[in-house]
C-alpha cells in the first residue's frame, strides 16, 4: 500500500508542471480534422464546457462510433484542450470517430466534488446519445477513455449503472448514460 501511494503521489507530481505549461499556451488544432470548441452540455448555470472532434469529410447520413474524453489531472486541474487530448481527438477523429473532450467539476480542495465529477461525465454520454441524429453518432456505440483522474472517471462512468445510485438526477434523465461501444477485430485504431 506504501509503494502504491507513493507511485500515485509521485505520477500526480509529474502531471502537475504539465498542466501549468498546458494553461499558459493556446491551443492549435490539426487542420485535417473538425473541431466545435466550448459546447455545453450541462445547465447553462454551470461552466464545464467540451470540444467535439469530427472527421474533417463525413457523409450526412453516417452513423459513426464517439468516444467522451475525460482529461485527466488529479481531480484538481486539468483541460479538455491540453496537447495530450488534442492529441488523442485528433487521432480518433482521423479514424473516424467523434470524439467529446470534456471539463467536470474539479476539486479547489474547499468542496466536496464527488459525486457531481462523475455525474459531469455521465451527462456528458447522455448529451452525446441525446444529439447523436446531428452529430452523425451511433447511439448504440459510445465508448469513454481518460487518462490518470479521467481514467478513474472513465472506469466509473463504464462499471456503474442506475441500480448504484450514482447516476444524475438530470440533464436528461430519461437518456441512458451507459457506455455501449464495441469494436470489431482490427477496427479500434488504438490497437
Amino acid at each position: 500500500m506504501k509503494g502504491t501511494l507513493a507511485v500515485v503521489s509521485f505520477l500526480i507530481f509529474l502531471e502537475l508542471p504539465a498542466m501549468a505549461q498546458e494553461s499558459k499556451s493556446t491551443p492549435v488544432f490539426p487542420s485535417d480534422i473538425r473541431v466545435e470548441r466550448a459546447v455545453t452540455f450541462l445547465p447553462p448555470e454551470r461552466k464545464p464546457k467540451a470540444d467535439l472532434y469530427f472527421p474533417l469529410l463525413m457523409s450526412k447520413d453516417a452513423r459513426i462510433p464517439a468516444v467522451v474524453l475525460i482529461h485527466g489531472g488529479g481531480w484538481i486541474g486539468g483541460k479538455r484542450d491540453a496537447s495530450r487530448e488534442i492529441n488523442i481527438g485528433s487521432t480518433l477523429a482521423r479514424h473516424r470517430y467523434v470524439v467529446m473532450s470534456i471539463e467536470y467539476m474539479l476539486s479547489d480542495n474547499k468542496q466536496t466534488v464527488w459525486p457531481t465529477n462523475l455525474w459531469d461525465c455521465k451527462n456528458a454520454v447522455r448529451w452525446l446519445r441525446h444529439n447523436a441524429a446531428r452529430l452523425n453518432v451511433n447511439p448504440d456505440r459510445i465508448g469513454v477513455m481518460g487518462g490518470s483522474a479521467g481514467g478513474h472517471l472513465a472506469a466509473m462512468v463504464s462499471l456503474t449503472t442506475p441500480a448504484d445510485g450514482l447516476d444524475p438526477a438530470g440533464p436528461l434523465a430519461d437518456v441512458s448514460s451507459s457506455v455501449t461501444a464495441s469494436f470489431a477485430p482490427g477496427e479500434c485504431p488504438m490497437q
